[in-house]
């Protein structure tokens, strides 16, 4: 690719799908590989597909473009300048107008004309107009190319589609199932920042469906009674600076906590055995399905049932969970 103006613009385009797929495969990789308890981490991740859907250019990407926009190649000449230094070329003639005749014209005009009516009959009265297709534009041909603002107004046009789809396919069509991990984050999240109030166990209750279960139903009004208790034991887990290792990760786990406070808010911990068993996708299914037949091909088709069973959930555990 000899333009350098080409070159520059492909290395932007490459740049900026980069950064933005290293986002979005970290967060999915994040939902995909968590346990049970995604229903209270898994709103995280969803959060900062959100973020990163509404915003597609972050701190990383902003310092890689500012040091693209430093190394740009010069801009091409403007328009007017183009037509001083090159003559205008002549207009392209249709031959296949110049060659027909008066009554040739007259009969393409009004084939033309029938059609017009026939769109307006068929769209209600007036001719719709149909919009153009949009024109895909061509980076090297913009003269911003060293601006960092320029490089900015590229990457959102760039993901533009991506955020459209993600609109249709999440926040519309996934909608309720994104209440729900939101709901039940808000209710049993204990690291989630802020206490939890009787607004957000009623949001748990519609946003699952709880009161149409009896036995839940009574688990629910005992929920409520139990939230000063979960709020004071929430406020006993030590700071998130006290609880990391000699690696700097986080040494609080959820589920150990959850063992040792059930005793103390049976209500809420029966509660949150029964969201703990609603699936918010079907990866986990895939993930057993596909270690099923990974694992046992034709050949270990009779293999004893108790067998394959223990040898898939030694498998989905330690795949899930290191």
């Amino acid at each position: 690719m000899a333009d350098p103006q080409k070159r520059f613009a492909l290395e932007v385009e490459v740049t900026i799908s980069t950064e933005v797929n290293n986002v979005l495969h970290a967060a999915c990789t994040a939902l995909q590989s968590a346990d049970l308890m995604i229903m209270l981490t898994g709103a995280v991740e969803i959060a900062t597909v959100r973020e990163l859907m509404r915003n597609p250019v972050t701190h990383s990407l902003r310092m890689k473009l500012e040091a693209l926009a430093k190394r740009a190649p010069p801009p091409l000449p403007s328009a007017a300048a183009a037509e001083t230094l090159s003559p205008s070329p002549t207009p392209p003639t249709d031959a296949a107008a110049a060659g027909k005749g008066p009554r040739a014209r007259a009969r393409s005009e009004k084939g033309a004309a029938f059609d017009a009516s026939k769109r307006a009959k068929s769209s209600g009265g007036t001719p719709r107009a149909v919009a153009p297709e949009p024109a895909v534009e061509d980076v090297s041909s913009k003269p911003n190319l060293g601006e960092a603002t320029g490089l900015e107004a590229t990457a959102l046009a760039m993901c533009a589609p991506m955020t459209k789809y993600y609109d249709d396919t999440v926040e519309v069509k996934r909608s309720g199932l994104l209440g729900r991990l939101e709901a039940a984050r808000a209710c049993f999240n204990p690291l989630k920042g802020s206490p939890v109030t009787t607004h957000n166990v009623e949001a748990l209750e519609q946003s699952f469906k709880l009161c149409a279960h009896p036995n839940l139903a009574l688990c629910v009004e005992g929920m409520k009674l139990e939230l000063s208790k979960y709020n004071g034991l929430v406020r006993l887990i030590p700071d998130p600076a006290t609880r990391l290792d000699d690696k700097g990760r986080d040494t609080f786990n959820m589920s150990h906590w959850w063992a040792s406070a059930s005793a103390e808010i049976p209500n809420t911990a029966k509660l949150l055995r029964a969201v703990l068993c609603h699936v918010p996708s079907s990866c986990a299914p895939e993930r057993a399905f596909s270690i099923l037949n990974h694992s046992f091909g034709n050949e270990q088709k009779n293999a004893l049932a108790d067998y394959m069973e223990l040898s898939m959930q030694r498998q989905f555990n330690k795949r899930t969970r290191d």
